[in-house]
């Protein structure tokens, strides 16, 4: 089953904060769009360490405000 996943800051819009993932239930698609946030956003705060002017910079969010939906019901 098809869970669409988003983190309402409603200040910052990135293309990390909200997507699809596969999973059977409520709670293993909590897990799955917690770890694939957390993953891109690790390699976000890597690439801006890598440049000169970035280095002093990273992104953040709180994942406490993550709302997750079955995809069906989100297109109803």
């Amino acid at each position: 089953m098809k869970w669409y996943y988003n983190v309402s800051t409603n200040t910052i819009w990135t293309s990390i904060d909200y997507g699809e993932v596969e999973a059977d239930t409520y709670d293993e698609a909590i897990d799955k769009a917690k770890e694939k946030i957390t993953n891109d956003l690790d390699n976000i705060n890597a690439a801006l360490k890598h440049c000169d002017n970035t280095k002093n910079m990273d992104v953040g969010i709180d994942l406490s405000q993550l709302i997750v939906k079955p995809v069906k019901s989100v297109n109803e």
